[in-house]
């Protein structure tokens, strides 16, 4: 073989090299892509959670993704998110809820998502009349109970005491469950106490 065939050998040769590294390239490229896109998803569907959790199926129907583990904390919520294979997690801040003022102090990031979610459905805010209540604030108004319109419970029983449970208005309870932002009456001698729905 002369030089010449050993130079044309050799030039196939790196051309194949060539190829390939492109070819590779091209496909860490993709992948970079498809991680990015799936982590938009995953950062626009934990703000969409945070905030208006009832704009989540909608939204990731539009991105193409889907929510595959979705957690909570004091303050802020995380969800995983699968999109066309690839994965990404989020986590978003759950505003302070400073309108409701100091009655939506230490209550469940959920129970002010759902009232969030309720004032937009209806275009108006909505007053908490009692929120979250320590065992000494529990046990004042269980002293005074004989003049409470409805009922109370006693210290250390309340789930206003863990911050699972809020007082509004007679209308506003009413108008606030049947939106169906997750909060519900689960006593009708109490028609202005809400909790998380059950299940």
């Amino acid at each position: 073989m002369n030089d010449r065939g050993s130079i044309t050998i050799l030039t196939a040769g790196l051309l194949l090299a060539v190829a390939a590294m492109a070819m590779g390239a091209v496909r860490v490229a993709e992948a970079a892509i498809l991680r990015q896109r799936a982590q938009a998803a995953a950062d626009a569907l934990a703000l969409a959670e945070s905030t208006h959790p009832s704009s989540v199926p909608e939204l990731a129907r539009l991105v193409d993704a889907t929510v595959t583990r979705r957690v909570t904390g004091p303050g802020w919520v995380e969800v995983d998110v699968d999109r066309h294979g690839a994965r990404a997690r989020a986590r978003a801040s759950v505003p302070t809820v400073s309108r409701f003022g100091s009655k939506a102090a230490s209550l469940d990031p959920r129970i002010l998502r759902a009232l969030s979610a309720a004032e937009v459905r209806v275009g108006r805010a909505i007053t908490i009349v009692s929120g979250y209540r320590s065992r000494e604030e529990q046990a004042a108004l269980w002293a005074r109970r004989a003049s409470n319109p409805f009922p109370v419970a006693e210290p250390g029983s309340s789930k206003h005491e863990h911050g699972l449970a809020v007082d509004l208005s007679l209308a506003d309870a009413a108008l606030v469950e049947s939106l169906g932002v997750g909060l519900c009456r689960p006593y009708p001698h109490d028609p202005v106490h809400l909790e998380l729905c059950a299940g």
